[in-house]
């Protein structure tokens, strides 16, 4: 290309080509705050008119996502400015996990004081994502707890949105699209609106981090709507038949320069709801130790039964999720739970107790203990009351073997739940949390 003004860089016309292990090393370089990535490669259109430094016609790859767009940075006022627009045709999810404090993709690491240094050994590409796998997160949980660096966001302004049509590997969670406004202004980062595609449906809302405090201070506001069942868990085979939309709200806050160490210190409601629509018989039967049942279906096929309501809302108080209403309401079964999720430890202690509504035989319908960690979670019998119920058996079995087998039989005690009245507690509980969103519903 071509400079007007070589001493003072002035009217720069000009293509390049810029490639790195790290958009984040761009700060030390041009004044120019990058989150932390995975290597990119990058090739455009460099334009500088007095101050302002545009970068049109953007066109490349940040680790495997491609990147298009344009961007202007203006470093004259006193706090530089950067503005644009910039969308994926495809991203792929693990490029993501440097921002959020995951290891990236490409076997490339965060940097360190150590790896700043270039007197100090440089690891081999293994043997750094290895240790990026590790810092990652802590031994035995899966909450990121590399922490968000936080101060570089007093160092620039900015208003900048990005879009992908298209979001792959997602493991957890079945994303397909997103948009997201990003505006920093004297350290506060506000992200809004998020708008994610998910399952079929949708998750909006707002993030918002304050850097000038320490630890930073975020506000999570989001609202997922019409979520499909059938979808929301790829790797559930039992789920997949499903049909129903999950609706929910999530208002958390908190504070932490990590994000194990925000959503171990949030407090706020969560609520998630869902109306009528078909669940796997087979699950039902398995939590309510229904072996006679089971083994029929087993053998013949699982079928879907109707789903009344279901509704689960929790109140969260530094890190701690304690259950406000449980409930899954079907044909065959109510099952009601109770119980608490620690976000700062990442574990978790829910009992669920079902009540058929029609008799069986073969059945130990016992509450069912959900607990374990994030990592490694595990689901049985509530061992108190089966140890009763099996007592029971052994004891009319010692009288007459066919007396065992009557001590299993259910009566159908249940009774339908009345939905209306659980999903409008769950929900009214959450909007009287947050008035204002309400009036703009």
């Amino acid at each position: 290309g071509s400079i007007a003004n070589l001493a003072d860089l002035e009217g720069i016309d000009a293509t390049f080509d810029l490639q790195g292990q790290n958009l984040d090393d761009l700060y030390t370089l041009l004044g120019v705050v990058m989150p932390s990535t995975p290597p990119y490669k990058l090739r455009g259109k460099l334009d500088k008119q007095g101050k302002l430094w545009a970068v049109s016609q953007i066109q490349g790859l940040l680790g495997k996502s491609d990147l298009s767009g344009a961007l202007s940075f203006d470093p004259s006022a006193a706090v530089p400015l950067l503005t644009g627009k910039i969308q994926s045709k495809m991203m792929d999810f693990a490029d993501l996990g440097p921002i959020i404090g995951l290891a990236p993709s490409g076997g490339s690491t965060p940097k360190t004081e150590a790896a700043a240094d270039p007197q100090k050994a440089k690891p081999s590409a293994a043997t750094a994502g290895k240790r990026a796998a590790t810092a990652a997160t802590a031994p035995g949980k899966v909450l990121p707890v590399t922490p968000l660096d936080v101060i570089k966001l007093k160092a620039m302004n900015a208003d900048v949105t990005y879009a992908a049509a298209d979001i792959r590997h997602v493991r957890e969670l079945p994303l397909d699209k997103g948009s997201v406004h990003v505006k920093l202004n004297a350290g506060v980062l506000q992200l809004e609106p998020i708008s994610l595609g998910i399952a079929g449906g949708s998750v909006a809302g707002t993030i918002r981090i304050d850097a000038n405090v320490m630890p930073a201070a975020f506000t999570t506001n989001l609202d997922a709507r019409a979520l499909q069942l059938n979808q929301l868990f790829p790797t559930v085979k039992n789920t997949q038949t499903g049909l129903g939309k999950i609706s929910g709200q999530f208002d958390l806050k908190g504070r932490g320069n990590s994000v194990a160490d925000m959503l171990g210190s949030a407090s706020g409601n969560v609520a998630v709801l869902m109306g009528k629509g078909e669940i796997s018989n087979i699950l039902l039967e398995f939590m309510g130790l229904d072996g006679g049942e089971v083994i029929k279906f087993l053998l013949s096929g699982d079928r879907n039964v109707q789903l009344r309501c279901a509704a689960a809302a929790f109140d969260v108080n530094q890190g701690m999720m304690s259950s406000r209403a449980i409930v899954l309401d079907t044909s065959d079964t109510v099952i009601t739970g109770e119980g608490q999720i620690s976000l700062r430890n990442e574990t978790l202690d829910i009992l669920l107790k079902p009540k058929p509504k029609d008799m069986s035989i073969l059945s130990l319908r016992s509450p069912l203990r959900i607990g374990g960690t994030f990592a490694h979670m595990s689901a049985g019998p509530e061992k108190a009351a089966l140890a009763g119920r099996a007592g029971l058996a052994l004891l009319l079995g010692a009288i007459n073997p066919l007396l065992a087998l009557a001590a299993t039989i259910e009566t159908g005690p249940g009774v339908n739940a009345d939905c209306a009245a659980v999903l409008r507690q769950a929900a009214q509980a959450t909007a009287t949390s947050k008035p204002s969103s309400a009036g703009k519903k």
